[in-house]
């Protein structure tokens, strides 16, 4: 099992805090390809997580389509773009995608009964049980 190796030359190149949401997802699936490196590609695997961040941004554009608005940038210093810690990183990337989630996909229409945050809560699921595939995966 492979916990800790340092990031080969291609390594993910961290994004600048702060970036443009749509930039940030993009630097995950960029990250999540490194760990894929390292270990041993993963194409199956990366396409799923690539999916998974084309539902996020699916959404985030209906709700701005809707009127809604959000911060123009973004960050989250929880993911070290500069190592790869297979077993880490995925966890970090895991949380990064729920946090961007829950700040970019709320429906502002739904604010007044309290359900803006549905459309989250339910690919949180789904996220949660793709980290759960990805880390048996890579024997974390």
């Amino acid at each position: 099992m492979i916990t800790s190796t340092q990031a080969p030359i291609t390594s993910t190149e961290a994004p600048v805090d702060p970036v443009d949401p749509v930039d940030f997802l993009t630097s995950l699936i960029d990250k999540l390809q490194t760990v894929f490196e390292v270990t041993r590609p993963r194409p199956k695997l990366l396409a799923k997580w690539t999916l998974f961040q084309t539902k996020l941004l699916v959404q985030y554009n209906q709700m701005h389509a809707k009127g809604c608005v959000f911060k123009t940038t973004w960050s989250d210093n929880n993911v070290n773009f500069d190592v790869v810690d297979t077993c880490q990183d995925i966890e970090q990337v895991k949380n990064a995608f729920h946090n961007w989630s829950h700040e970019f996909t709320a429906d502002c229409s739904k604010v007044v009964r309290q359900k803006e945050r549905n459309w989250h809560n339910r690919i949180t699921t789904r996220n949660d049980l793709l980290f759960g595939r990805t880390k048996t995966k890579l024997g974390c």
